[in-house]
């Protein structure tokens, strides 16, 4: 890699888990970052209730008046949320990349985001979703199953793929494993859409996540992961 201005990529953390994570990356926001891109994160909830215990700027939230969460229930709410995709992309501008992190096995989370990516898509922006299900009870299997679907259900309206990274909470991947593995991955994503990559140009990562423009592959849910031997992140420097 090599110095020069960075890209800026835009998270928008939704639900609970979406802000667990994304507050531990905040150490890097608005930060130039040698080698990775410069982050900038919105957090989305329909409760306050996840920011107990947290510091957050007034200014990178986005939280619903009068609700006070969905419970796991994804029909809760829907269509204040389905209305509101315009006004949070107004008040927090997509950027060069866009990742959306959520669960797919709760309420608000699993319903806003993929308000918000079908939103991008349709705008034409560079978008990917940050997924993680659950097998921990019966409603949070049927909720990350619906929430997989609605994302194929996206892809096909919009004409263009949904690339996603997916991670699952169980047995034999704990929470803290995914955890730790889902940030890993919107780091290593700073670095691959950092604009500072010699020969791996905009144009040639927007064609990677927009395969069906230069392939003859149909747009879907597709699945986006990264590969290594040994990949060791030093999260504190």
């Amino acid at each position: 890699s090599f110095k020069s201005m960075s890209n800026i990529v835009k998270i928008y953390a939704a639900g609970g888990f979406g802000f667990n994570i994304c507050n531990e990356l905040a150490q890097f926001e608005n930060k130039r970052n040698d080698g990775c891109a410069e982050i900038s994160i919105c957090y989305v909830d329909t409760s306050r209730s996840n920011l107990i215990g947290k510091t957050f700027k007034e200014e990178n939230l986005y939280i619903f008046d009068g609700i006070d969460g969905s419970g796991k229930k994804r029909d809760q709410n829907y269509e204040l949320l389905a209305e509101s995709a315009n006004d949070i992309l107004h008040k927090h501008k997509p950027s060069d990349i866009n990742i959306v992190v959520h669960s797919a096995s709760g309420g608000s989370g699993a319903i806003l985001s993929p308000i918000i990516v079908s939103e991008l898509l349709k705008r034409g922006h560079v978008v990917i979703p940050v997924i993680v299900g659950s097998n921990a009870s019966r409603i949070e299997v049927e909720n990350t199953i619906k929430t997989l679907k609605s994302y194929e259900i996206i892809a096909k309206k919009n004409q263009a793929p949904v690339v996603a990274c997916y991670r699952e909470n169980s047995k034999e991947t704990p929470r803290n494993k995914v955890d730790n593995e889902i940030t890993t991955f919107l780091i290593l994503l700073g670095v691959l859409f950092s604009g500072q990559n010699r020969e791996l140009d905009k144009a040639d990562l927007n064609n990677f996540i927009n395969y069906h423009r230069v392939t003859d592959f149909q747009p879907k849910l597709s699945y986006l992961d990264f590969w290594s031997k040994d990949i060791i992140l030093d999260k504190g420097q």
